[in-house]
């Protein structure tokens, strides 16, 4: 009996731990992110949109931990070979350590900056709206992450951006525009204006194959459907060459040796 006790004693002690430390992690975490947004916004001048959509793809790089490892990657954005590299030197010469959410986030503005200045000037006019945060985190996924099958990751960490981070942080900045996609299902600006504006089965002889510079931020879809998932991304000023119409309004379109199709509702032939 005296053994049972011990036993039973022992797992309490272990529950209770685990639940201390638990709720440690999950402080230390919500505490790392709200750091991070501080930074990017504060100091590094990154709107509310724009730091979501940064702050999404470090919650699925890392969990906001700095000193995150998987296998030889470290850190926030889990730098690898060269870049990681790069890190451990920048934040040596200025005077931060390499495992440190300031080093780290300094370190991360000066690579923007330096080895990715169109998505860095993206990200810095990018609209102060859900769908601007859905669409800087895809191009951050996309562009500077780059993981494995990213057009499905950047489309993942984008609702992410768009549906927690941007949500939660929207209202401690008075100059953000209201956003209709709150109210939707919608995925960028294209999406949303589909959700509202019925097909026009007239249309059929308005698009032929050619040039069309998009107007919105546009998905490209898998079939000519909004059913269709998505595959890629053009922002918005995009060129893009139409082979084909289908279903009245769908562009067929290449994207990284991908067949696509973009709504040509929302584009104008050159």
């Amino acid at each position: 009996m005296k053994k049972l006790y011990k036993c039973l004693g022992a797992l309490v002690l272990v529950l209770a731990l685990g639940v201390q430390v638990a709720s440690s992690v999950s402080i230390g975490a919500t505490s790392n992110e709200a750091s991070i947004y501080s930074l990017l916004t504060n100091t590094y001048g990154y709107n509310t949109a724009a730091a979501s959509g940064i702050l999404s793809n470090l919650y699925h790089e890392s969990g906001f931990n700095p000193t995150a490892k998987s296998g030889p990657s470290i850190g926030l954005c889990q730098w690898l070979g060269g870049r990681k590299t790069n890190l451990i030197s920048y934040a040596r010469n200025h005077g931060y350590s390499a495992y440190s959410i300031n080093g780290q986030v300094a370190f991360l503005d000066y690579e923007l900056k330096t080895g990715y200045s169109s998505l860095y000037s993206y990200l810095h006019s990018v609209d102060n709206t859900a769908s601007g945060a859905y669409n800087a985190a895809y191009k951050f996924c996309y562009d500077f992450e780059r993981p494995a099958n990213k057009a499905y990751r950047s489309s993942q960490r984008g609702a992410t951006a768009r549906s927690t981070y941007f949500t939660k942080y929207k209202n401690s900045d008075t100059s953000i525009a209201t956003d209709a996609a709150l109210a939707t299902n919608a995925v960028t600006s294209d999406d949303n204006q589909d959700n509202n504006v019925a097909d026009d089965n007239t249309s059929a002889a308005k698009y032929t194959k050619g040039t069309y510079t998009t107007n919105l931020d546009m998905n490209v879809r898998s079939k000519a459907a909004m059913s269709g998932k998505v595959i890629g991304y053009v922002s918005r000023g995009s060129t893009v060459k139409v082979s084909s119409v289908s279903n009245t309004k769908w562009g067929k379109v290449k994207l990284d040796g991908k067949t696509g199709y973009v709504s040509l509702k929302y584009s104008t032939k050159q």
